[in-house]
């Protein structure tokens, strides 16, 4: 128990010593306890950090010209598509008039009309 007492008393003081920024002492068991903290928080800090993401830019224009052209050219209504992808009207009428749906809906409404999503 005295054991555990002293060792939490030394890690407490690596803790604050760490937090002053002072080096550790490698010669001393507090200096051993302050570089393994150290090694530690380093090793922990980089697991923790995520890798920068790449951003998908869609031009919102052409996806609303694309998707309400070939649903015309296809002869259908906003309501028949709908009624294809198992989506509401509504949708329709948001991806054509300003652009804003889901990935998911997107894939939905490019299968109602036959078509494939291809990335560039």
């Amino acid at each position: 128990m005295k054991t555990a007492i002293i060792m939490s008393n030394n890690l407490k003081q690596a803790m604050q010593a760490l937090n002053r920024g002072q080096p550790p002492q490698a010669s001393s068991k507090k200096g051993q306890l302050l570089a393994a903290i150290q090694a530690i928080a380093e090793q922990n800090l980089q697991t923790v950090q995520q890798p920068q993401r790449s951003q998908i830019t869609i031009n919102k224009d052409k996806l609303q010209s694309s998707i309400k052209s070939e649903r015309l050219s296809q002869g259908l209504t906003q309501r028949q598509l709908a009624a294809r992808c198992n989506l509401s009207q509504g949708t329709i009428t948001r991806a054509e008039r300003n652009g804003w749906i889901s990935f998911s809906c997107l894939l939905r409404i490019a299968s109602g009309l036959g078509k494939e999503i291809t990335l560039n």
